[in-house]
């Protein structure tokens, strides 16, 4: 697994090496596209992590009843 900080280096790297060949207009529209694209990937963290916890609960349910019966 990558650390955060290298994240961070490998995507700001990423960034400028993309943003050389783009103009104003273009950075613009990738900006407003990545930002759109990041709040639904929250959305979807959000979500799954709702969904696991819900299924989590439900299988500590399932073996407590089965320990009790």
């Amino acid at each position: 697994m990558i650390c955060p900080e290298e994240l961070v280096a490998i995507v700001n790297a990423l960034c400028v090496a993309i943003a050389k060949n783009l103009t104003i207009d273009e950075l613009e529209i990738l900006s407003t596209v990545l930002e759109q694209a990041s709040y639904t990937f929250r959305a979807i963290v959000i979500q799954r992590i709702n969904i696991k916890n819900k299924t989590d609960k439900y299988k500590d349910s399932e073996e407590i009843d089965r320990k009790y019966r």
